[in-house]
């Protein structure tokens, strides 16, 4: 392949796929449940399905399954009910989401387990409320 139209395909797949980021997805969200996020990282689901937003990134020191499992914890949950999402880039404006040295999971063990625990009590208090 000559450097010209290697360059030319690169652009344009590039361009594509800014493109359907910025392009509404129509359809997919309309019969989507309403998930209820109690904080930024965490949303929970009425299918039972839990979302956890991650700011680290795998660099092979497992943290797509560490982190997963403070959640799971902390809201007393089967780790297998538990989805791990990239937190969105509006979402994560400010802080160190750097990943490095093998720190993920000792610098996000406190703000994970903090979500999950309030998560938890504010489903006690609703669960105690209705009933």
């Amino acid at each position: 392949m000559r450097r010209r139209d290697f360059i030319k395909i690169s652009s344009m797949t590039v361009g594509g796929w800014t493109l359907a980021q910025l392009l509404p997805v129509k359809g997919l969200a309309a019969n989507a449940p309403e998930c209820w996020q109690p904080s930024p990282l965490v949303r929970l689901c009425p299918d039972g399905k839990i979302i956890v937003y991650v700011v680290k990134q795998e660099s092979g020191q497992g943290v797509q399954t560490s982190l997963p499992m403070i959640m799971a914890e902390e809201l007393e949950a089967d780790l297998k009910d538990i989805v791990v999402e990239a937190m969105p880039y509006d979402a994560a404006k400010s802080g160190d989401y750097s990943t490095g040295g093998s720190t993920s999971t000792i610098r996000q063990y406190q703000p994970l387990r903090k979500a999950g625990a309030t998560a938890r009590e504010m489903l006690i208090a609703a669960a105690a409320k209705e009933w």
